[in-house]
């Protein structure tokens, strides 16, 4: 079905007039734009906001999930590449949907701590966040949830806030709308080095504070940055900022317990074995 579908898409690409350019369009609001899909997901909620603060509106939008016939078709530049460059326009992006999210009347604690916690995945691979949340919200950190927030909020919150703390991971991919004063510190969930926050810390401006909570008592686990599971520690990285910081911390006198050691352990052995799986299947041409 999948072939079919870009074979329709490849010979329908012969028919038309494709440009591929990276001139600006003169007026938007004279075009439409095309997305693909294979699902037909509609574009709607945070997606369909992100676009209209670009100047899209829902109107203008056409989801593509079968073969059409287009006179002209404009394909933009690429923003960023696989040596996870990025084109200088792509910076302008952003700044323009600042500009257009009119944050002033969204009002924004000074210290802000998002967490993950509320998030039913992170619940089953992550262990340990808590005790971190816990000890920001002791020292006047207000709690809050991203995914409960629109764009605009979003924006709001990096434009604002004078500080912000959140697990490293998707979160911290807002810093592309952080304001040049925001303080932003990310703590890490795993010792492995998270590409795409060193591109986006450039193209913002901004050079975040990592901190290092991660706690991995196996070695090769975890073997990618989604997949998990991570175990979160209030170690020493946090114990020193902290201290530094003039910070009230408190800590059980064991963490992680047995139990969640046993969870973790077992997670550990579930991936392990699919991946295990996955390789004698494509080994065996199975796959």
């Amino acid at each position: 079905m999948k072939e079919n579908w870009i074979k329709s898409i490849k010979q329908l690409n012969q028919k038309c007039s494709i440009y591929y350019c990276n001139l600006r369009l003169k007026n938007i609001k004279e075009y439409k734009f095309a997305f693909l899909s294979e699902s037909h997901t509609k574009i709607e909620g945070n997606y369909l906001e992100a676009l209209e603060l670009l100047g899209i509106k829902a109107s203008q939008i056409m989801v593509i999930n079968e073969a059409k016939k287009f006179k002209k078709v404009i394909v933009p530049q690429m923003s960023t590449y696989a040596d996870h460059g990025f084109n200088k326009e792509y910076p302008k992006i952003f700044r323009r949907m600042v500009k257009n999210a009119s944050v002033d009347d969204i009002s924004v604690p000074d210290k802000i701590y998002l967490t993950r916690t509320g998030l039913k995945i992170a619940q089953k691979k992550e262990f340990g966040e808590k005790i971190i949340e816990k000890n920001f919200e002791r020292n006047g950190y207000t709690v809050m949830r991203p995914e409960k927030l629109t764009v605009k909020e979003q924006i709001a919150i990096f434009q604002k806030a004078k500080e912000i703390v959140c697990l490293n991971g998707s979160i911290p991919f807002d810093i592309v709308f952080g304001s040049s004063i925001l303080r932003l510190i990310i703590i890490n969930k795993t010792s492995l080095l998270h590409i795409n926050m060193l591109e986006l810390s450039e193209v913002s401006g901004i050079t975040p504070i990592y901190l290092n909570s991660y706690y991995e008592p196996f070695r090769n686990f975890p073997r990618t940055l989604g997949e998990g599971p991570f175990l979160l520690k209030f170690g020493n990285d946090l114990k020193l900022y902290f201290k530094k910081n003039n910070l009230k911390y408190t800590v059980p006198l064991k963490y992680p317990s047995n139990f969640v050691l046993l969870k973790y352990t077992l997670l550990c052995l579930k991936n392990f074995s699919k991946s295990s799986l996955k390789y004698i299947l494509r080994k065996s041409n199975i796959l």
